[in-house]
């Protein structure tokens, strides 16, 4: 009987050792989950503004894209008044002094429409470097918001298995409870248990002997 007392535990003990426990876990589960919830809102602001920074480089990139567009078309109809003007310059030069100043009324346009197209070229130029950062910064933006996503997921999956851990750890304090300490002992270790066996077995050799 003294080696089957030293592996039980009275139940007053285990009961205690089993709230102790629980109010432990519970608590250590209830921080966790407060510390994740919050960096699952910090990480849901980034993406929305991830977005709406991605929705406005989007809009800027189609705004500057049509701005590109037709800037492209009016340069090409000026390249085609320009060549049209030298044409008649050429024939023009070729003429009686009479004509010269009709040839050079038509040199003066030439030279202003050739000025608005340099002027032309150095906007478009500066557009499209607009344009490509505009959608860089898209990139960017989208990439931030998969990224912030992710992380997201992640994070309501992790609070999502420790709720359930914790569900689990409280089934199993409580099924220990209301199981095994019914009879007001617990045996420690299924191999303590059958050592316990071992030792009964043992003590009635030696009494039949």
């Amino acid at each position: 009987m003294t080696g089957y007392a030293a592996d039980t535990v009275p139940r007053e003990k285990l009961d205690n050792m089993g709230i102790e426990y629980a109010y432990l876990l519970t608590s250590q589960l209830e921080s966790q989950r407060a510390y994740f919830e919050e960096q699952v809102e910090r990480a849901a602001d980034k993406a929305a503004k991830a977005a709406s920074g991605a929705d406005d480089a989007a809009r800027t990139a189609s705004t500057l894209a049509a701005q590109l567009s037709a800037l492209r078309l009016q340069h090409a109809e000026s390249r085609t008044a320009i060549a049209g003007l030298e044409k008649d310059a050429a024939r023009q030069s070729a003429r009686c002094s009479a004509a010269q100043e009709l040839a050079r009324k038509v040199t003066k346009q030439y030279q202003e429409e050739k000025t608005i197209n340099e002027s032309l070229m150095t906007r478009i130029a500066f557009l499209e470097s607009k344009v490509a950062e505009a959608e860089a910064r898209a990139k960017e933006a989208e990439k931030e918001k998969a990224d912030l996503e992710e992380q997201n997921r992640d994070l309501s999956f992790f609070i999502s298995g420790q709720e359930k851990l914790k569900e689990m750890q409280e089934n199993e304090v409580f099924g220990l409870q209301e199981g095994e300490v019914e009879s007001g002992k617990v045996q420690v270790g299924s191999g303590r248990e059958g050592e316990s066996d071992g030792k009964k077995g043992r003590r009635k050799g030696k009494g039949r002997k």
